[in-house]
């Protein structure tokens, strides 16, 4: 299969549209003349006049005669049908693979083609990852944010060139994109009524230390609202996300857990079922074990989990990009949040 060489004109519109998306040329701001771009890239007018045309017609640029051109500067949305959906997500996490596998379920419904971004380790790379799919022709995107170190500032600016985004679980973007997540309120007055009717008498919370992500953030303050309101004893232990990958954080585990007296009396809220049971196994079992799960799956008889909505979210996801497609520079970003169901029914 013969593969066509981009023409000039597309390579100088990618050159300028990756400039704009990392903020070389801010919205709002002036963009250079068509006598500046002939002088940089050494190609005629004809050409230039063309390129401009061509992220003009895009939503990128605004031009009026006689008036300088000007980075788009207003929030607006793609409005053609949705055929490319690129997913910007780690497949190394079980949570992002149960959430592709479901996302292309939906997909298929639609009559839609996923674009899966390659791996990534940091936020940083998620933020180019996602440019390159949108120089690629991707329009519509599905970020599942790594942590709170994203450059949400490059999604905006995809937005302002009328990208359709949906963030879902980690981090919440605020006015620039849709949010999808679990209803973490409901999924923790679940866990906690159930700890309440097992017995439990001393309530620890264990946040994901070294990975900042606002879902657990909201886990923890409904935690410690529900001990404030009820006027029970809890603690907050923070243990390193990366050590329970690598090892299972088991030093860390037996340092906190085993000092703790009645531990037949405590439940131990956790981020999610795969630190329930690194926590469990430190331990020997002892305790209660409350945590969100990706799937239903049988685990030790005293752990106790909501499962996430997966197959709702990435639906929700889909039905975020056509509402935003609908509603073009009407579009204002909202948040959904799908209520989980207990494995203990």
């Amino acid at each position: 299969m013969k593969y066509m060489k981009k023409s000039l004109t597309e390579k100088i519109e990618n050159i300028l549209t990756r400039e704009i998306m990392h903020g070389v040329y801010p919205p709002g701001g002036v963009f250079p003349s068509e006598f500046d771009s002939v002088r940089r890239f050494g190609v005629s007018r004809v050409t230039v006049r063309r390129v401009y045309a061509n992220l003009e017609q895009k939503g990128i640029l605004r031009r009026k005669i006689r008036c300088n051109t000007i980075v788009n500067e207003r929030l607006t949305a793609a409005t053609d049908p949705i055929r490319m959906l690129g997913a910007v997500l780690p497949v190394e996490h079980e949570f992002s693979r149960v959430f592709l596998y479901s996302l292309n379920q939906e997909a298929v419904r639609e009559k839609a083609l996923i674009v899966l971004a390659p791996p990534f380790s940091d936020s940083v790379s998620q933020s180019n990852v996602a440019i390159d799919l949108v120089c690629g022709g991707v329009r519509n995107l599905v970020v599942w944010g790594y942590d709170q170190n994203i450059d949400l500032e490059t999604f905006r600016r995809l937005r302002l060139l009328g990208i359709n985004i949906v963030f879902f679980d980690h981090v919440m973007p605020g006015k620039i994109a849709d949010y999808v997540c679990l209803d973490n309120e409901h999924a923790i007055r679940l866990l906690f009524d159930k700890a309440l009717v097992n017995g439990a008498r001393r309530f620890v919370f264990v946040n994901t230390g070294g990975l900042e992500v606002e879902t657990s953030k909201e886990r923890e303050y409904f935690f410690v609202k529900l001990c404030q309101e009820r006027n029970l004893p809890y603690s907050i232990v923070a243990l390193s996300w990366r050590e329970m990958l690598v090892n299972g954080a088991e030093k860390q585990c037996r340092e906190f857990f085993q000092n703790l007296p009645d531990m037949a009396e405590c439940a131990i809220f956790c981020a999610n079922a795969f630190q329930a049971e690194c926590i469990h196994h430190a331990v020997d079992g002892k305790g209660q074990y409350y945590s969100i799960s990706t799937r239903e799956h049988k685990y030790a008889s005293n752990i106790y989990n909501i499962v996430q909505p997966i197959f709702e979210m990435a639906k929700q996801c889909f039905e975020c990009l056509r509402m935003q497609q609908n509603e073009g520079s009407r579009w204002k970003a909202k948040e959904y949040r799908k209520k989980g169901t207990p494995d203990w029914q």
